[in-house]
C-alpha cells in the first residue's frame, strides 16, 4: 500500500502574494498591491470576497451552511440548489484564498446538491492550503467540490478536496489551470470532470479512495497541454464491471491528449485504461497491480 503524507505548506508563498503587477498610465507606473486581510468566520470570508486582495483564513473550520441565504454581494451571493445554499463567487481577479495555520484550514458545505464554492467569470485565482468538502454527511451529494466556470489562471496549492462531492474540480469553458501538492479523496463520480478547458498541470498530487460508476477522469473538448505529473492515483474504483462502460480516462470528443508523466497508477478497480487509448501518454509511468480486469 502507498504511504500517505500529508504535505507541509510553505510559508512563503504569503509573500509571493503580496503584488499582483504594474500598472502603466501614460509615463507613470504604479504598482497594484493586494490587500491582505484576515477572515475569522463565514460571515466575514463572504463579506471580503473582491479583486486585488488575499484573504488569509485564521480559523479551523468555516462551515458555508452558516451563512445566510440572503446574502448578497457585489460578487459573491448564495446560489440555491435542491437542499440548500451554495457559494458563488463571481466576476473577481487576482483573488487568493490562504490557509493561514500549519494546518489547512477547512471550508465546509452541508447541502450535498450544491457545489461548494463555484466561481464564475474569475480570473488569477489562488486557493492554498485549504481543505474543502460536503461536511459532516457522506451521503449523497450531485455537488463537486469547486466548480470553474469562465475561468482563467487558477492555482491550487497544498489543497485537500475531499467528497461525498461527486468530482473534486469541475472546470467548464476555461484555461490555464495548475494543480500542485494537492489531494482528492472520497468523490463519488469521479476526481475531476474537464470541460473545454484549455491547458492543465497537476503536479506532485495525489488521488485516492475516490469511487465512480464509469470513469475517474472525464474529458470533453480538452485543448493544449493537459499534464499529470509526478502523481499517484491508488485504491480508486469503477463500480460498473460492463466493459464497455468502465475507463479510468475518459475522452468525449476529439481534442488533445492527457500526458501522465513520472507517475504510478496501482491498485484501483477498473477494467480499461481509457476509451482512446491513443489519447492517454504514458511518459516513465507505471501501471500496475490493478484489480477487476484492468492493466
Amino acid at each position: 500500500m502507498i504511504k500517505v503524507k500529508r504535505r507541509k505548506f510553505f510559508s512563503g508563498l504569503l509573500g509571493l502574494m503580496g503584488v499582483t503587477g504594474a500598472m502603466v498610465q501614460g509615463n507613470q507606473t504604479t504598482a497594484q498591491v493586494r490587500r491582505e486581510i484576515e477572515v475569522s468566520n463565514p460571515e466575514a470570508f463572504f463579506r471580503n470576497i473582491g479583486s486585488n486582495r488575499t484573504l488569509k483564513f485564521i480559523s479551523p473550520h468555516y462551515n458555508l451552511s452558516e451563512l445566510s441565504p440572503e446574502l448578497n454581494w457585489a460578487n459573491a451571493f448564495m446560489e440555491e440548489d435542491f437542499d440548500g445554499y451554495g457559494l458563488v463567487i463571481s466576476g473577481v481577479e487576482n483573488l487568493s484564498l490562504v490557509g493561514a495555520n500549519p494546518t489547512a484550514s477547512l471550508i465546509s458545505l452541508e447541502a450535498g446538491y450544491p457545489n461548494v464554492i463555484t466561481f464564475r467569470n474569475c480570473r488569477n485565482i489562488t486557493i492554498a492550503n485549504i481543505e474543502a468538502g460536503h461536511w459532516p454527511k457522506k451521503s449523497f451529494c450531485s455537488g463537486s467540490v469547486f466548480s470553474f466556470v469562465d475561468c482563467d489562471n487558477i492555482i491550487l496549492d497544498q489543497c485537500i478536496l475531499f467528497g461525498c462531492g461527486i468530482y473534486g474540480i469541475l472546470a467548464q469553458n476555461s484555461s490555464n489551470f495548475q494543480v500542485k501538492g494537492s489531494t482528492i479523496k472520497e468523490c463519488t463520480y469521479g476526481i475531476m470532470a474537464l470541460q473545454s478547458l484549455t491547458n492543465l498541470l497537476v503536479e506532485d498530487c495525489q488521488f485516492y479512495h475516490n469511487e465512480s460508476y464509469d470513469t475517474m477522469l472525464r474529458a470533453t473538448n480538452i485543448r493544449g497541454d493537459v499534464r499529470f505529473k509526478t502523481c499517484q492515483f491508488f485504491e480508486n474504483s469503477i463500480t460498473d464491471y460492463n466493459p464497455n462502460n468502465n475507463y479510468f480516462f475518459w475522452f468525449g470528443d476529439e481534442g488533445s491528449s492527457i500526458v501522465v508523466e513520472n507517475s504510478t497508477i496501482a491498485n484501483n478497480e477498473f477494467i480499461n485504461l481509457s476509451n482512446d487509448s491513443n489519447r492517454v501518454k504514458l511518459v516513465e509511468s507505471t501501471v500496475e497491480n490493478n484489480t477487476g480486469g484492468g492493466p
